[in-house]
This record gives C-alpha cells, sequence and structure tokens, in this order.
C-alpha cells in the first residue's frame, strides 16, 4: 500500500514504514532470559571483555588487554571485585578485592553490561521511537552477518542492532557506527526522533561521515568499544551459569578491602605451653571515604593470622574469626587473638630437650641448679576483610534464590515466547522440546512483582497526573503500587524511581495521542510483570484514572523463562 503525502506540487508516494517487528519479537525474548553473555574490544583491539550478567544485574567474567584476559570481574549484591588470573584462566594466589587499582576499569564493565531485561527495555523503547522510520532503499541494503549467522540490522540511537535474519528472531550484536564510532556523550543527551534502518552490518570507510549516526544512548556511550555481540543465556547454559556465579561468590569469605589499611598497635602478646600456643595483637586502621561506602553497618570486619616460631623451629599458625569492629570517623580499632594447639608438641620437644640439657650441665656442675629458657615468638598479619562471613551467606543465599526462581532445573525445557492476550488469561506461545503449545496463566499468575535488582537504588522523580499525560501526547512509563494507585512519570524516570524500590502490581510503558491512550504495555525491565492478574491490575488502575485502557492492552513480555 502506498501512502501520498498531502503537499501542494506532484505526489510523491511517501516511504514504507520500515518492518521493525522482528526487532520487537528478538528483544522480547531477550527480556526473558535468565542471563546475557557480553564480548567486546576495543577499537584498537588493545582491551577485551567477555562479561555474563543474570537477570538481577549479578556479573561475572574477565577482562584484559591484548589476547590475555587476565583479570577477573565479580559483581554481586551492589559491590565489585577482582583478581588476578593466569593465562590458563586459573586464578593465582591473589583473592577476591574490592577497591583495588583496576576499580575504575571494573566499574566500567559493569556500567556497560545492564541485565538482560533492562538492555530490552531501552532498545525497545529506542525502537518505539523509529516507529515511522522509512524502509531502506535497494541501494543501501547489503547482507550482514555476525559470525556466520545471518542478521538484519537496525540503526538505533544506541547503536547498529542486529539480530538473526530468520526465526526465532534472537539479538546477536549491538554496534557503534563507522570509523568515529560513539560520541562520548552523555547519556542524559536529548534522544533523536528516529533513524534510519538498514540491513548492513559492515562498516564502510566510504560512507559520508555527516550522514553517519552516532551514539547518543545506551552502553556503547563514550566508549572505544568496537561492537558487543550479545549471547541470551538460556537452556543448558543457565545452571552452569549460576554455579560459576556461586562458585565466586562463596571465594567472597576470603576477599580484601584495598582502602582499608590495618596496623599493629604495640608489639602485641604470645604465650606457648605444651597446650599450644596464643597471639593476642591490637590494632588500628585507616579507611578511605570510598571504601567507607562500600561497609555494610559501619563495621569493618578483620583477621588476625600469626605465625608461630618456638626456638628457631616452626610451630605452625593460626587464623582469627572475622571479627567485625565499629568506624569512628575514618578509624577503627580492636584486638584479635587466635591460638594453634598444634604448636604444643613443638614446645614439648623443645622443653624436653632444654630440660635434659639443662640437667646434664647440673650433673657436670655438682648438682648446681641451671636455668633453662625456651624462646618463642610470632609474625602477625591482619587484614580488613571486604565482607563479614553473614554478608557472604546473604550473597550465597542471593544467587540460589535467583537459580530457583527461574525454574529452568524443573520446567523440562518448557520456556515461554511471543505472548499475546485472550480473554481474561495472559497466553503465550511455549515450546516442550519441538513442540508448540498454547499455555494460559490464570490462578498461578503473580500477585505482585518485586524489583528484580535490589542494587538499584530509587532516585526522586516527577509524578505526572494522569490529566496531564492526556493532554500531552506522548510516551510515558508507570507502575501500579500494591495500594491500586496508579504513578506516572516520564519516560526516562525508570519504574524503581515512580515505585520507590517497592512491590508493584503492575508496571511497563504507555502511549496518548489526540486526548486518548493509545496502548499501554508490560515492559519493565526492574520488575518484568505479566499474567493475567498484571493485566487487570494496570487495565483497572489506568480506568479509574480516566485513562481508557479496555482493548489497549499490549503482553509485550511474556513470562520469564530459560
Amino acid at each position: 500500500m502506498l501512502l501520498w503525502n498531502n503537499t501542494s506540487g506532484p505526489r510523491q508516494p511517501a516511504a514504507a514504514k520500515q518492518n521493525l517487528e522482528p526487532f520487537q519479537q528478538a528483544l522480547a525474548e531477550l527480556a526473558a532470559a535468565p542471563g546475557l553473555q557480553y564480548k567486546d574490544s576495543s577499537s584498537a583491539g588493545l582491551s577485551k571483555r567477555d562479561i555474563t550478567v543474570t537477570a538481577s544485574g549479578s556479573r561475572y567474567g574477565t577482562t584484559g588487554y591484548g589476547s590475555r584476559l587476565d583479570r577477573a570481574i565479580l559483581h554481586v549484591g551492589g559491590k565489585t571485585f577482582t583478581r588476578r588470573q593466569d593465562s590458563t584462566g586459573a586464578t593465582d594466589s591473589n583473592k577476591w578485592a574490592a577497591g583495588d587499582g583496576s576499580s575504575g576499569s571494573a566499574d566500567d564493565a559493569v556500567k556497560r553490561t545492564p541485565s538482560p531485561a533492562v538492555l530490552a527495555m531501552q532498545l525497545s523503547g529506542l525502537l518505539d521511537d523509529m516507529a515511522d522510520a522509512p524502509s531502506p532503499s535497494a541501494s543501501v541494503q547489503r547482507p550482514a552477518t555476525v559470525n556466520g549467522t545471518a542478521a538484519l540490522a537496525a540503526d538505533t540511537p544506541a547503536g547498529r542492532l542486529l539480530i538473526t535474519a530468520q526465526k526465532p528472531y534472537l539479538v546477536l550484536r549491538l554496534e557503534p557506527y563507522g570509523p568515529s564510532r560513539s560520541t562520548g556523550g552523555s547519556t542524559e543527551g536529548t534522544r533523536p526522533l528516529s533513524a534510519a534502518m538498514r540491513p548492513m552490518a559492515a562498516r564502510d570507510s566510504r560512507e559520508d561521515p555527516s550522514q553517519t549516526p552516532t551514539v547518543t544512548e545506551g552502553p556503547l556511550v563514550g566508549s572505544d568499544s568496537q561492537g558487543m555481540d550479545l549471547t541470551p543465556v538460556t537452556g543448558d547454559a543457565v545452571e552452569p551459569m549460576f554455579s560459576n556465579l556461586e562458585k565466586q561468590t562463596k571465594e567472597l569469605s576470603d576477599a580484601t578491602d584495598s582502602g582499608i589499611s590495618l596496623a599493629l598497635n604495640g608489639s602485641g602478646t604470645v604465650k606457648c605451653s605444651s597446650g599450644g600456643c596464643t597471639a593476642n595483637s591490637g590494632f588500628v586502621g585507616q579507611i578511605t571515604t570510598s571504601a567507607k561506602s562500600r561497609l555494610t553497618g559501619g563495621q569493618v570486619t578483620a583477621v588476625m593470622t600469626a605465625s608461630f616460631n618456638i626456638d628457631g623451629r616452626s610451630a605452625g599458625r593460626c587464623t582469627s574469626s572475622p571479627s567485625s569492629f565499629a568506624v569512628a570517623g575514618t578509624t577503627v580499632s580492636g584486638d584479635l587473638s587466635c591460638s594453634d594447639p598444634g604448636a604444643g608438641p613443638v614446645f614439648a620437644s623443645v622443653e624436653a630437650q632444654k630440660k635434659a640439657d639443662a640437667q646434664a650441665r647440673s650433673r657436670a656442675n655438682g648438682g648446681r641448679p641451671v636455668q633453662y629458657r625456651i624462646p618463642y615468638n610470632a609474625q602477625w598479619l591482619i587484614t580488613a576483610r571486604a565482607l563479614a562471613t553473614v554478608e557472604v551467606q546473604k550473597l550465597v543465599n542471593g544467587v540460589k534464590r535467583e537459580r530457583d526462581n527461574t525454574g529452568c532445573s524443573k520446567t523440562n525445557g518448557f520456556r515461554p515466547s511471543a505472548s499475546l492476550s485472550t480473554g481474561g488469561f495472559h497466553a503465550f506461545h511455549a515450546q516442550a522440546g519441538k513442540a508448540w503449545a498454547l499455555a494460559q496463566d490464570g490462578d498461578d499468575d503473580p500477585h505482585s512483582f518485586s524489583n528484580l535488582i535490589p542494587e538499584d537504588k530509587p532516585d526522586w522523580f516527577k509524578p505526572i497526573p494522569p490529566k496531564t499525560a492526556l493532554e500531552r501526547s506522548g510516551n510515558y512509563l508507570y507502575v501500579v503500587l500494591e495500594n491500586g494507585d496508579l504513578v506516572i512519570g516520564k519516560r526516562t524516570a525508570g519504574h524503581i524511581n515512580l515505585a520507590r524500590g517497592n512491590p508493584v502490581l503492575a508496571a511497563g510503558e504507555f502511549k496518548t495521542k489526540g486526548g486518548q491512550v493509545v496502548y499501554l504495555d508490560n515492559k519493565s525491565g526492574h520488575y518484568r510483570p505479566y499474567g493475567a492478574r498484571a493485566q487487570k491490575a494496570a487495565v483497572d488502575a489506568f480506568n479509574r484514572n480516566g485513562l481508557n485502557a479496555d482493548g489497549k492492552y499490549n503482553a509485550a513480555w511474556g513470562k520469564p523463562g530459560c
């Protein structure tokens, strides 16, 4: 069908619109994925990253320079840790550390690898803005491939998005434009109204720089990345992802914090006998401002290790239980002690030898008493742990909980896909093996939805009255609180801000035009609402506030799956 411009002079057919549906379907699949793997390298090939992020925003992976991925990264519970590893991928003697010299690059890696649903939310919103973008002309169409897979490409303000050319549509890559790559601007910049769409991937040095789009939003802003390969973690890859994350999280029990320096306060005391050795020492410490911000409950967790020596012989060592100490300003102090019963036999052996030597000298001197002494000492090492034992266990439990909530080990390959609404139920096509069926959520649908990324804290935003949203045509965010209240904000406000981080009955986006609601959906990267109850809560809340939403709900994202 041709659309004609209503202008004077000869009529010209309007350009056909680009078909964005394959890209939206790919993003719907991404939003439901339990995890996402990012792989990218800098434009000069100097640095590389391989990071996997879960739906809740926990991350693990490696970074490095040249061909070496020699620094491991772990981000869990809102805290980032790094450590060195050798060329085989095995970790060396270094423990996980918070706030070390490369924390800046680690924080940058975390910032540029959003969770699957958050990335899908951002890219989907950009595609919505491009709904009127013209279809590319045949002269600019070129075949695209990503690692040998045929692809379709769309130029967005976040970069060139590439997806599989055939169904099921899946995301493959996000890359910058042309030789200039991204603009390096702030994500606060104004979003372009639309951008050209092209099924192409290769950057062409012959492109006119003045016609080359620029990156103004998303994880590529300000980056020198050549592009990010995107691999959703689904199916059989889900369990290994959580196993790796859980294993590394458990290792945080020995993690240190370079922003906390502890030193002995005095010489300490040590006492040895046939029952073993005991060491006690006071300590004082200084805490940097950044390290203080990482503390939980305003306390520092410290551990002392003492190595014993009896008459020149090694007598083992002991490590104190991790203990927490209150911080006063930027200082901390306390006392630690530990004991090593294993030093007892060494002491007894030395004592027996010393006693025998003394008795021999006494006999040689006509029975005169001969005194003897048993010298012993200890070397202390006091370190600050980045996390208390109870904190580590909470993080481990959080990983286990997220793995259990995916249901991936319990569904036997049954995963949701493209969703739709039928009557009073939320329906979605689900695949079990190779057979497709129509499943419906009813009484088992959740009543409410919690923030999936609790490390993201709410910030201030300006709520928008429903009447204003109707009068000012545009795109908005909404949440329905547990008390049924409808909260509306501008599209960049963020759902956790609208809900103040609290659970919601429904959340998503909606569009108004000409004093009416055009549609509302369930796209929310932080809450991922789904099901008949969420749909009813949203429609009812809109209707109560004078925003007629009957028949306008779009269950764009299905139930999170495997």
